[in-house]
């Protein structure tokens, strides 16, 4: 008697995280400058270490963090990634959305 083998497919809810919040993602959301100064707000007000660069360049791949760059997913879609104002605003920016490096070590 043969087993009936199941397959599983193992989702990282990050992953579906990033791709949904880059869903919703605009060009007029993006704003170099506005971001820099929401971060910086975001840091003194929670005491939090600065982690990004100040200018906004990654340090890694060139690209600022806080401009939107179009990606094409697995499933043919467009994304925007990048930071965008609310972000920098609403939570600590610990890595480059484009190369995925860390900030912290």
């Amino acid at each position: 008697m043969k087993k009936e083998v199941k397959k599983t497919t193992t989702v990282n809810l990050k992953t579906i995280l990033k791709y949904k919040a880059m869903e919703k993602k605009k060009k007029e959301d993006f704003n170099v400058g506005k971001a820099v100064t929401a971060q910086n707000e975001y840091q003194k007000r929670t005491g939090s270490p600065a982690f990004p660069p100040s200018s906004g360049v990654c340090w890694v791949c060139r690209k600022n963090i806080y401009v939107p760059y179009e990606y094409k997913g697995a499933n043919g879609e467009t994304y925007l990634v990048g930071i965008t104002v609310k972000e920098a605003g609403e939570r600590l920016i610990t890595g480059c959305p484009h190369c995925n490096r860390s900030y912290c070590d």
